[in-house]
């Protein structure tokens, strides 16, 4: 009997833990969908309403749950999601048709309130959300520009994320060039964020070796 008290209760928190990751899904899978972030003059530079949204239902269920589980149970509620949001906001990138210099203030401003909320409940910086919102800010450089900043300072994202970058600064810089150079641009990006990478794991490796 009270083995099976014990697995129930883990089968709640597991569903507790899977229930906040699709409530995140939930909210801000539609800030993408058939969007666009090329705001201009008085446009709304306020974060999203789904930022809104999500960050109280956050709040609520930090409420609910605060005062009612052991610490271990309710950081395990609560482990990894700043990491999931912040996949969830850079994948998004590939959705949104264009994106101006105020839509990137815009999308760090949802970022910037998400991690504010996530770390008022885990007392954590959550660095994944400042890996969100320097994502973003990559979107304020010109596509060469973007090569450029994989070899100043390494690779920090996985190739398709620059690539769709990338295809979303063509997007948004008038005369960026035709679809020919955009190819041309890509393939050399995916070239350059496969030598940094090598070179870094060589590195690492060199390291390991070395303190052995």
């Amino acid at each position: 009997m009270i083995f099976g008290m014990t697995s129930h209760r883990h089968i709640c928190l597991l569903c507790l833990h899977i229930e906040l990751r699709l409530l995140c899904f939930y909210h801000l899978a539609p800030m993408f969908k058939n969007n666009s972030y090329d705001i201009r003059g008085v446009d709304s530079m306020e974060h999203d309403f789904q930022i809104t949204k999500l960050t109280k239902d956050i709040a609520s269920v930090d409420e609910n749950l605060s005062g009612a589980l052991q610490q271990e149970k309710y950081n395990y509620i609560f482990e990894g999601l700043g990491h999931q949001t912040a996949a969830i906001l850079i994948h998004g990138a590939k959705h949104i048709k264009r994106i101006s210099p105020s839509g990137v203030k815009k999308m760090c401003r949802n970022v910037f309130t998400l991690q504010q909320s996530l770390t008022n409940i885990t007392s954590s910086r959550e660095s994944h959300l400042d890996e969100a919102r320097q994502y973003y800010e990559m979107m304020y450089l010109m596509p060469d520009d973007l090569q450029a900043q994989v070899v100043e300072q390494g690779v920090r994202y996985q190739i398709e994320n620059y690539v769709e970058a990338l295809n979303l600064l063509h997007r948004s810089k008038p005369g960026s060039g035709n679809e020919q150079t955009q190819s041309a641009r890509v393939q050399r990006l995916r070239a350059i964020v496969t030598e940094q990478t090598f070179k870094k794991e060589h590195a690492d490796e060199m390291q390991r070796l070395y303190e052995i």
